[in-house]
């Protein structure tokens, strides 16, 4: 008995270390992902929220902290989050990164506790962790830091599926209620980020049909399915529509929370408007002629696994093969379906896939090179070659990803499962965004893929675990190593392509330039008038265009905190990057209407000028007072008009 309590008390503390080693090592490789952060000042958004919090809470005072109604709108679980840090810390960035970075290591770790949980494959579950660490998909919602709780709700949909894959195995009401709890929590956290999450149970479910057959309870998962139907209705519309009933037809006056919680979390009327405005387009597209567009989820996904920043450190456009110019079938598709179609046989090889069978999975990708030859053929102004080869990776990716599915759902099924969810987690996100701005593929750094990395990293962690897994019960060590160096490999590419990233966004937001800048204006401008409208023009050259960018977008909120006016029926600040804007602001006031403010005139004094010239700020305000004056004069007098576009 002595002997079974020391060696379980020896098992625990080594499962202990090794997790501590886990968490040390994820959080080593988020860190040197995204340690470019730290560098970084807040953004113009981050700014906006902060001006939301400061007016609505501190300023206005109608609503609470502890009014979980407060948080009903879309972005409104952005004020509990970015509180939690601002009361303690104000607005330091560093804590708001830190918070981000915290969120990337939790849902690594989340991952793993996932797929250990589910596989029973430790390898798996850490290759998982890993390639969610350093993933470089959504890296803007690290840029944009007040996106971290989008990162949280990742984490707590990974524990959402525990409870779920629980409740199918048990048939258990518990844990079903559980798993709708995780649910609603996640959709509460992150409500513009879970729109994908209904088709991806639709497809987990579709996985477990074909894996049990005639022992698939289709009653109980049926009942599934609807509870979290519910579920995600009452959390996005539901208790919206419950107040504007009460509200409206059966308690006058009644009020819970602010004004604007009939929105919902899930803004229904702005996503219907944005939906339909999407298949507007895309049908008058097609009227048109132009058929490429339909392509761009497929697009979308391949260029999840060939990242665009791999596009452009490789110089596709200079490649010739066979003595052809670049972007013909023999020197573009061609290689492209041999490289990635032959990786993609090898790890079916390695699944075991029967010889006599082979034949036609390499029919099944000649079919889609096929069809996206002759989609360009058709599309040749439209269908741009970047386009073309995203769209052949992704093909490939379904294609594969359904064999591999059916090669393990006998021998290995929650394997299978986890790739089902993995490829599903990439897809089932790109949807939406794409019905409401189907203009192209969603870009793989953009925050509206933060989700897709989750998939990616499952994905990539089960091809990677059938390689490995079959290439050391064959004893190849030799492919073996070169397996891991491919993992290293794609390891490295997401850590630099994320440091690239952050590396650019610090050319025009780091915390040196922004201080730097803000300073001089604020000390320059050390006073404003809380009673009229504040203008503030920024000129710039070309060279510090995006350093002026940075500034303006987010001005109004950071200006409104920091000079404390508390006027918020009206606004105090405008900013704008042309003469004539202002002009026109103090001569007429016209302008004003197409900002949607009041056609008041403001005064001359309520001006001040910067100007950016060579990465330097330079006060130009008085010179552009005086110019005002001699222009208004002018303007009166009729040997001046302002343009058509500022009248």
């Amino acid at each position: 008995m002595q002997l079974e309590q020391k060696l379980e008390t020896t098992y625990r503390k080594k499962s202990f270390s090794a997790f501590v080693l886990l968490i040390i090592f994820i959080s080593f490789l988020s860190f040197i992902t995204v340690r470019g952060a730290f560098n970084l000042a807040l953004g113009g958004d981050d700014w906006g929220i902060h001006y939301l919090i400061w007016g609505i809470f501190d300023i206005r005072k109608e609503a609470s902290y502890f009014n979980p109604f407060t948080y009903f709108c879309t972005y409104c679980p952005h004020y509990f989050f970015l509180s939690i840090i601002s009361r303690v810390f104000g607005y330091e960035p560093f804590y708001y990164f830190l918070a981000s970075f915290i969120s990337r290591v939790l849902v690594a770790l989340s991952l793993f506790y996932l797929l250990k949980k589910i596989t029973e494959e430790t390898m798996i579950a850490f290759l998982a962790s890993c390639f969610f660490a350093v993933t470089y998909l959504g890296i803007e919602a690290t840029d944009w830091a007040f996106n971290y709780n989008h990162i949280l709700g990742i984490g707590i949909l990974t524990l959402f599926f525990v409870w779920y894959f629980k409740a199918k195995e048990t048939l258990k009401i518990k844990p079903l209620i559980i798993s709708a709890l995780l649910f609603a929590s996640a959709l509460v956290v992150s409500p513009p980020r879970m729109h994908g999450m209904i088709p991806l149970i639709l497809i987990l479910e579709l996985g477990w049909w074909l894996i049990d057959g005639k022992k698939f309870n289709l009653k109980i998962a049926s009942l599934r399915i609807f509870i979290l139907i519910v579920t995600n209705y009452i959390i996005l519309y539901g208790v919206s529509d419950l107040y504007f009933l009460i509200r409206d037809h059966l308690i006058k006056g009644f009020e819970i929370g602010p004004f604007f919680i009939g929105n919902g979390y899930g803004a229904r009327e702005w996503n219907t408007q944005r939906s339909l405005e999407g298949i507007d387009f895309l049908r008058q597209k097609f009227i048109a002629g132009q058929s490429d567009l339909i392509i761009d989820p497929i697009a979308t996904l391949g260029n999840y696994i060939m990242p665009d920043m791999l596009w452009n450190k490789i110089p596709f456009s200079q490649i010739s093969l066979l003595w052809r110019p670049p972007f013909t079938f023999f020197s573009y598709i061609l290689p492209i379906s041999l490289v990635y179609g032959g990786l993609t046989y090898i790890v079916l090889y390695f699944a075991r896939i029967k010889k006599k069978v082979s034949f036609l999975y390499i029919l099944n990708l000649c079919f889609w090179i096929l069809f996206i030859y002759l989609l360009q053929k058709v599309n040749i102004n439209t269908f741009s070659y970047p386009r073309v080869a995203f769209a052949l990776v992704g093909g490939f990716t379904i294609i594969f990803s359904v064999w591999l599915f059916f090669l393990l759902k006998n021998t290995k099924p929650l394997i299978a499962l986890m790739l089902l969810l993995g490829l599903g987690w990439m897809f089932t996100f790109i949807l939406f965004p794409w019905i409401i701005s189907p203009y192209g593929i969603i870009l793989t750094w953009g925050r509206y893929s933060v989700q897709q990395g989750a998939g990616l990293a499952i994905w990539m962690a089960v091809v990677s675990f059938i390689t490995i897994d079959y290439l050391n019960k064959k004893r190849k060590f030799f492919l073996l190593g070169i397996t891991y160096l491919l993992i290293v490999l794609f390891i490295f590419m997401h850590v630099m392509f994320a440091n690239d990233y952050l590396t650019y966004v610090a050319t025009y937001r780091s915390k040196q330039i922004d201080t730097k800048f803000w300073n001089i204006i604020i000390t320059e401008v050390s006073k404003i008038d809380r009673d009229g409208l504040n203008i503030f023009l920024l000129l710039t050259d070309q060279q510090s265009a995006e350093i002026a960018e940075a500034i303006r977008f987010g001005f109004y909120g950071r200006a409104s905190i920091f000079y404390n006016t508390r006027n918020w029926d009206y606004s105090t600040f405008m900013v704008v990057n042309e003469y004539e804007s202002i002009l026109s602001s103090v001569y007429d006031g016209r302008y004003l209407i197409k900002q949607g403010r009041k056609p008041i005139p403001t005064t001359i004094d309520r001006i001040h000028a910067f100007a950016l010239q060579n990465k330097e700020m330079y006060n130009v305000t008085e010179q552009v007072r005086e110019k005002l004056k001699v222009d208004l004069e002018a303007l009166k007098k009729g040997t001046l008009s302002l343009p058509q576009t500022f009248q």
